[in-house]
């Protein structure tokens, strides 16, 4: 009778174990596909709630130390699209801006330094501004290039983050913080076409002056800088005919408006 209930005792522990084990078995292969989609829209998400909250004013110093919990390839993994990466980078470069800015505006005075700083942390690198904008969203541009120059240089670690297809309408989506500069909107990966195109559009109308006697477009100064990733003035002028600022029939000269430096925090579109 023992003989029998320790057998019955047995068997029943070991068909307990075989089916926790399956069980954990079969979650251990669902969880990652279903835990890689749910990142993917807690980045994105992480990113614009990021913005939210430095444009009220919030602290987000606790938002950024979680971060560094997370590599440069969990990362990489989350974000797969280039629009989920446009979205979270320039939300990310926003936010950077306005919160170490108006935590110490001292900062700006040396603008070359501050967009060096290492204000992005993750568990195995720090990125700067310079980073973000130049290596992930400008595809390893050089900074001084005009846009024609790639850096020889860049990372492994910039290269598994960066964008595979560069796209020039990113220098109407960051604000670094200068009065010239675009203002800020909240970027979404599922509709960042339209969101980027609306600030594009927008930021150009604002900024330009066309001279109708002379022929002449004056414009922001960014086409000058960054000269290259628009495809030169053919691609520039493809721009202004594409969001119907100019016709398609004129070819003007192009003249560029002076940056203005002034610093200028809380540019924040109001939807």
């Amino acid at each position: 009778m023992i003989k029998r209930l320790v057998f019955s005792f047995t068997i029943t522990l070991l068909i307990t174990f075989i089916v926790t084990f399956a069980m954990f078995f079969e979650v251990g292969k669902f969880q990652p596909t279903a835990y890689r989609n749910d990142v993917n829209n807690r980045w994105t998400d992480w990113s614009s709630a990021l913005v939210v909250r430095q444009k009220s004013n919030a602290d987000i110093s606790k938002q950024l130390e979680m971060l560094q919990a997370f590599s440069s390839i969990d990362l990489s993994n989350s974000l797969q699209s280039d629009a989920q990466k446009k979205a979270f980078w320039i939300n990310c470069y926003n936010a950077l801006v306005q919160y170490s800015l108006s935590k110490d505006a001292y900062l700006y005075e040396n603008k070359s330094a501050f967009y060096s700083l290492p204000l992005l942390k993750l568990k195995d690198i720090q990125l700067s501004l310079d980073d973000i904008e130049h290596g992930i969203l400008r595809r390893s541009q050089l900074k001084y290039g005009f846009g024609y120059f790639t850096n020889p240089f860049s990372s492994s670690i910039e290269e598994l983050l960066r964008i595979e297809l560069r796209d020039p309408r990113i220098h109407f989506a960051l604000n670094c913080g200068a009065k010239s500069c675009p203002p800020i909107r909240i970027y979404h990966p599922q509709k960042i076409e339209e969101e980027l195109n609306k600030n594009s559009a927008e930021f150009l109308k604002k900024m330009s002056q066309h001279d109708n006697k002379n022929n002449i477009l004056k414009t922001s100064a960014l086409f000058k800088w960054f000269r290259g990733d628009f495809g030169s003035k053919a691609g520039i002028l493809k721009l202004y005919h594409h969001y119907d600022i100019l016709e398609v029939s004129k070819n003007p000269s192009l003249r560029y408006i002076e940056y203005d430096w002034t610093l200028t925090l809380h540019q924040y579109v109001e939807d």
